[in-house]
């Protein structure tokens, strides 16, 4: 720190007739000393002639010409000196305008030409951070590129796969995932069920037909208990029996073509009036045009048609909470099937006849197939694989309550 040296202008030697510097001859430098002004400059001069540089006098600097400097930083920018070029003693010195790159201990920062640091924007291929911070190794501008250990750009990185953990809702179907990230499947998560395919499953009985879990998901504890039905009592049938599978209505056979008449047999028989398979063949193909005549098998049409035939009454199932109800009230329902359970391919359909009700699930009549026949299968599956065909539905459905008037 310099001293306060009170020293000013007004105390300099000075020289009568100033005179330009380059132009001295020796007898003048000889005579020059102190300070001398040279237009708007001012020099100093030893005792011994000579031109005093980058030198203090008093409280005045000359530069590296001899020049006193003002308005300036001096000394190795140490002092500042106004514009008489006197020492300011609490000059503040500004701060230096930084630009580009600037490394502070392990950590590069970028400013701009205006001396801002650059945040939360790309430099090139580096990226700098919310704090102005050049990232590494990390996933940057909204988790879309990739910078490595150098901060550089990626340009082909492979973004890993986040690791999903507790409910997860996609569209309106909600999963659940473990702490491992794997989605659970046939198991519990708290009150709610998770299916085969992981999907958190809604109005249905679940975990081998054991409970039951409502429109949100939740288990609802000794749901349906009451409303539990035994299946009708009813004759087992084939149309292919050999009694009647040669036998032909039109365009094909009973064999081929005899699962409606054969199904509603059954449940006939079931609510108390005894019928064959033919029997209910011959109403609906000599009564109508239903049955293997402009098209091969029977309609909802036709069937509906033998239902009110042998004096019953039939109500369409628009809904599965509809199938449920009827199912609980022991009725059997008259279902035409498409590929499932009791179909194989999208070729054809097929009926067969639904009873009872024990914990979501419902037994099943199957007039063509022996390893079908007499098992019980979920409502849930049975009304999603309901036929969608339009001789099917007819009627306003593919499935119909049976019962008595």
């Amino acid at each position: 720190m310099r001293k306060n040296i009170k020293l000013g202008l007004g105390f300099l030697t000075v020289l009568a007739t100033p005179f330009v510097i380059g132009e001295v001859s020796s007898n003048e430098v000889q005579a020059a000393q102190g300070w001398i002004q040279s237009g708007s400059t001012w020099y100093h001069y030893s005792v011994n002639g000579s031109l005093t540089r980058n030198a203090w006098v008093g409280n005045y600097w000359l530069g590296a010409d001899g020049r006193m400097v003002t308005n300036s930083w001096v000394d190795n920018n140490n002092y500042y000196v106004g514009s008489n070029g006197a020492w300011v003693k609490d000059a503040k010195k500004p701060e230096e305008k930084k630009s580009g790159w600037i490394q502070s201990g392990s950590t590069w920062y970028y400013y701009n030409a205006q001396g801002q640091m650059v945040k939360n924007a790309w430099i090139g291929n580096y990226w700098l951070g919310a704090d102005g911070c050049m990232i590494t190794n990390s996933w940057v501008d909204n988790n879309n590129y990739y910078v490595g250990s150098n901060g550089a750009w990626v340009k082909d990185a492979k973004k890993p796969e986040e690791k999903k953990s507790g409910w997860i809702q996609s569209g309106s179907t909600w999963y659940y995932y473990n702490g491992q990230g794997q989605m659970v499947r046939n198991a519990w998560a708290g009150n709610y069920w998770l299916g085969a395919d992981g999907k958190m499953v809604v109005s249905s009985w679940v975990d081998n037909g054991r409970y039951y879990v409502d429109s949100t998901g939740k288990w609802i504890p000794n749901y349906g208990k009451e409303n539990n039905a035994q299946p009708l009592n009813m004759p087992q049938y084939y149309q292919g029996d050999s009694r009647w599978g040669s036998k032909r209505y039109g365009l094909s056979t009973m064999r081929n073509t005899g699962c409606v008449p054969t199904s509603l047999a059954m449940a006939f028989s079931g609510l108390g009036t005894q019928v064959k398979p033919t029997d209910v063949a011959d109403v609906i193909y000599y009564n109508t045009n239903e049955f293997n005549k402009r098209e091969i098998g029977t309609s909802g049409r036709g069937a509906a048609y033998a239902i009110r035939h042998y004096g019953f009454n039939y109500s369409v199932i628009q809904s599965k909470e509809q199938l449920v109800q009827a199912l609980q009230s022991g009725r059997p329902v008259f279902a035409a099937m498409a590929n499932g359970y009791f179909v194989k391919g999208n070729y054809y359909t097929h009926a067969v006849i639904l009873s009872g009700y024990q914990n979501g699930k419902t037994k099943a009549m199957d007039p063509d197939n022996a390893y079908t026949t007499g098992k019980w299968y979920d409502v849930n599956n049975i009304w999603n694989q309901r036929s969608f065909e339009p001789s099917d539905t007819v009627m306003g459905g593919s499935f119909m309550m049976i019962g008595n008037n």
